[in-house]
């Protein structure tokens, strides 16, 4: 059995992989709900705080996160870093709030990852 994308066979890994249908936790592709959120799609059921595995999109509640390095945090375990690290993301935060003033390519993207609780749950079928 292959996939077809753009007029090529895959295996269904590679197929998933090319469209983006691979968990940012598990990387098989995603099966039940897709949560996107960190420019990856993942299972809802692995979507959780990188550090205490705290789910953060449940069926019945999506909660807040923030993004370390494409990573998940809740609020309690980000507060939880420590200060330098804190720093250190506002610093990078600053230098990319500074390039989309000045025009140069690239800033919109990082400074949209950084928005707190960019989480879309859908259905797959």
């Amino acid at each position: 059995m292959f996939w077809e994308y753009a007029g090529k066979p895959y295996c269904e890994y590679h197929y998933h992989e090319l469209t983006g249908e691979v968990c940012g936790f598990c990387h098989e592709p995603v099966s039940g709900k897709v949560v996107t959120a960190l420019y990856r799609q993942w299972c809802e059921r692995h979507f959780a705080c990188h550090a205490c595995q705290k789910p953060l999109a449940t069926p019945e509640q999506q909660h807040p996160f923030m993004d370390v390095d494409f990573r998940p945090f809740c609020k309690r375990c980000f507060e939880c870093l420590s200060v330098d690290v804190r720093k250190q993301l506002n610093k990078y935060g600053e230098i990319d709030r500074k390039a989309e003033k000045e025009g140069l390519g690239g800033a919109k993207k990082r400074e949209k990852k950084k928005e707190e609780g960019g989480v879309k749950t859908i259905g797959k079928g």
